[in-house]
């Protein structure tokens, strides 16, 4: 019986001003992360700093 592996399992979280998550993201791959996050951050007219 083959063993499963579930690997690493990354999850982010898009903190507000007033320190609320204002979204969880868990599922992606990790070379489309930074896309993804700018992406939403764009379609809500957020400011994107470094």
């Amino acid at each position: 019986m083959p063993k499963k592996y579930e690997g690493i399992h990354r999850v982010s979280f898009l903190i507000d001003l007033t320190g609320k998550i204002e979204k969880v993201f868990a599922d992606f791959k990790n070379s489309d992360h930074d896309t993804i996050v700018i992406d939403y951050l764009k379609e809500f007219n957020r400011p994107i700093t470094k």
